[in-house]
């Protein structure tokens, strides 16, 4: 719990801080979608590697 509490914080807060330091909505809405890209990125890449090298557990 202790590790997602900060990430929550930041996923659900972001925009409207953004939104305050100046920024409109969709300015904003944008600044906050590369890291999700990222990560999407990021994930189907580790699940096509993985079911490439069949990696298994002891």
């Amino acid at each position: 719990m202790a590790p997602t509490t900060p990430a929550c914080a930041i996923e659900f807060f972001i925009t409207m801080l953004l939104t305050s330091t100046g920024f409109d909505v969709k300015e904003a809405l944008l600044l906050t979608t590369p890291p999700y890209v990222a990560a999407a990125v990021s994930c189907f890449f580790f699940a096509w590697l993985a079911d490439k090298t069949k990696p298994s557990s002891p």
